[in-house]
């Protein structure tokens, strides 16, 4: 396994553990969010309730962020083999020593359980290496993230709104309830299941306007990939490091997604690729090389 290929591995696989990470968090966040609702519609007060789903939500922080990290490892690999990758270069040993120093323990032995292991059969390319390859691997990535983006984005913004307004209405009816003594404890329970599902609701909200931006520039970054006169040299560099930025600073969608759009977005992407020029005839071999 060539330096590439190693680098290459240390993605893959830790891009799985954040994924992974990830998800943990989120069902972390969804069974906090359970509890809350159960201490709303719960008709004898249980004070451990909110106590519990305040620290499941902390939970989910920490894993969240644990998540964040190797996600940000994982792009910065990708950036590195893809780029190396599409330009036909190869990884100087000490970028390489840095990033398998840094990998997370399980990086390598779970990318061997991927499928497409190989550079080649992960990106597929058509064109041989050079700037041709370079705009067409980024064109592609850009189309798929975008596309999935403006779907997660729409999940997102449901989500927030359904939350939203479920907050609304348990904070308005403990606003007109008249204060008793023997609904003072009941109120203290609603009160903080109540912030606890609005905590939720508002970082739902941040989610959704970080999607909606980073889908935007992520597609005007893939429309310029292929729009005519192809970009190349400084100005091509600039879009492949702007696509690289959002990415690193942006989410990823959800592979559910994926999995559901695969097969449309293929064929759309087998049209949209069209635009990247006819292939050369000696671009099979090339690549192969």
């Amino acid at each position: 396994m060539n330096s590439l290929e190693r680098v290459h591995a240390c993605f893959r696989g830790a891009a799985e553990i954040a994924k992974t990470t990830t998800k943990t968090g989120f069902v972390l966040e969804v069974t906090a969010a359970g509890f809350a609702i159960w201490g709303l519609f719960s008709d004898v007060p249980r004070m451990w309730l909110p106590i519990t789903g305040l620290g499941l939500a902390f939970a989910a922080s920490c894993v969240r962020a644990l998540g964040s990290h190797w996600r940000a490892f994982s792009r910065a690999c990708v950036r590195t083999s893809a780029r190396a990758f599409a330009l036909g270069e190869d990884i100087d040993p000490a970028t390489l020593s840095s990033i398998e120093s840094d990998a997370p323990p399980l990086a390598a032995p779970l990318a061997k359980w991927l499928p497409a292991q190989t550079l080649q059969g992960y990106y597929q390319p058509r064109f041989p290496a050079g700037e041709a390859r370079l705009r067409e691997i980024y064109a592609e990535s850009a189309f798929f993230t975008w596309r999935l983006l403006r779907v997660f984005f729409w999940a997102l913004l449901l989500l927030t709104l359904i939350i939203a307004a479920g907050a609304f209405v348990a904070l308005y009816g403990l606003v007109v309830q008249s204060p008793t003594d023997e609904n003072v404890k009941r109120a203290i329970l609603e009160t903080l299941c109540s912030v606890t599902v609005a905590i939720f609701g508002m970082k739902a909200a941040e989610q959704t306007i970080e999607v909606f931006g980073q889908a935007s520039s992520v597609r005007s970054v893939a429309d310029a990939l292929i729009r005519a006169p192809l970009p190349c040299g400084k100005v091509l560099g600039e879009l492949v490091d702007d696509y690289d930025i959002q990415m690193s600073a942006g989410k990823d969608p959800p592979t559910l997604l994926w999995v559901l759009m695969r097969s449309s977005l293929n064929e759309q992407w087998n049209r949209r690729r069209e635009a990247l020029g006819p292939v050369p005839p000696t671009a099979t071999s090339s690549a192969e090389q």
